[in-house]
């Protein structure tokens, strides 16, 4: 689709993942990879400054267009209660930031296949993936050498990026990770609290984490970790302010894609004009981006028709799905036009 960006390639193939995910809860898992076993922090050859690009490559840009539609994925131990990821950590107390730090020692989920989920992703046409490597909270899906707040500090214990990025890959769809420039955790550690929950603050020196590292020094590193760790990664969407973080990404890899931070990536809504430039409407397919337990959901319907109105405006639909603490997709329920649906 090489010049244009009006084909919904992915369009028929979304009805089969509306309807597939729903058995999801009834598979069994099957073996799954391990931890990629981060024990140090990697020595990374960057790219000089002076020769960096500080832009998406065009060619990359064109298969972000052309892929069209991916799967967005909010996880991690707030899951158990059910609630946003980190925004309730926003001017929360004391007791409750406790609380929610410590729902990881408790975040066990057995029941993750990210082989069924990726062998049911490229059924429906899903051409990219986006997992929440580090949201706002500061919990690490990877296995960082950085922090101990992290799943492999959980009682589960494995790496679950890098079992998505394997099990993705595996069944040709490109693989992307989300990486929060805000990081609450730190904040809080170091008793910087910041006026907003998702501020970076990367002015900080205070020392922070297994390697003790300034702020800036942290999450460059994290970034480091997630390109080098875990094979071709395609995309890295930053949700924040992310300038020293973009840069340095490039860097790393002058070639991987940044979606958020460089791109428009409106979220719930679909923009009235078409453009012909990279962009990104972000949809829920309840009203949360975390699990929500009996949440009120959209129809297939609004979904398909949501596609429709984003490819023909020349963007790419990223759209959502928040797993249970055990690891499934929410078991099925039928909307208000009886069809069954995926949360």
């Amino acid at each position: 689709m090489k010049g244009t960006h009006w084909e919904v390639r992915p369009f028929s193939g979304l009805f089969i993942l509306l309807l597939a995910l729903s058995f999801l809860p009834y598979c069994s898992p099957q073996n799954q990879a391990g931890a990629v076993g981060l024990d140090s922090a990697r020595q990374v050859d960057l790219l000089p400054e002076d020769q960096v690009r500080l832009s998406n490559s065009p060619e990359k840009t064109e298969i972000f267009r052309d892929a069209g539609l991916g799967l967005f994925i909010h996880w991690g131990p707030n899951s158990q209660m059910g609630t946003e990821i980190s925004w309730p950590l926003n001017n929360a107390s004391d007791d409750y930031v406790e609380r929610y730090f410590a729902l990881a020692e408790t975040f066990n989920p057995d029941l993750f296949d990210p082989r069924q989920w990726a062998r049911l992703a490229k059924l429906a046409g899903i051409e990219y993936v986006v997992l929440t490597c580090k949201h706002h909270d500061g919990f690490a899906m990877f296995d960082t050498a950085y922090s101990d707040f992290k799943i492999t500090n959980t009682p589960y214990g494995r790496d679950i990026a890098a079992m998505v990025a394997d099990a993705f890959r595996k069944e040709g769809i490109l693989v992307g990770f989300y990486y929060s420039p805000g990081d609450f955790r730190y904040q809080w550690e170091t008793d910087r609290r910041p006026h907003r929950l998702m501020e970076p603050d990367f002015e900080s020196t205070a020392p922070f984490g297994l390697l003790q590292k300034s702020f800036v020094d942290y999450e460059c590193g994290q970034v480091e970790e997630l390109l080098t760790g875990y094979g071709d990664i395609f995309l890295l969407w930053f949700d924040g302010k992310c300038e020293p973080l973009k840069k340095h990404a490039w860097r790393v890899n002058q070639d991987i894609f940044i979606g958020r931070g460089e791109i428009p990536t409106p979220e719930q809504n679909v923009p009235g004009q078409a453009a012909d430039h990279a962009w990104e409407s972000c949809m829920t397919t309840s009203w949360q981006w975390s699990y929500q337990p009996n949440p009120d959901i959209r129809t297939a319907g609004e979904i398909i028709h949501n596609l429709i109105r984003i490819r023909a405006r020349g963007g790419n639909m990223l759209l959502n799905v928040g797993p249970r603490p055990d690891g499934r997709i929410a078991p099925r329920m039928r909307n208000s036009c009886g069809s069954w649906v995926f949360l």
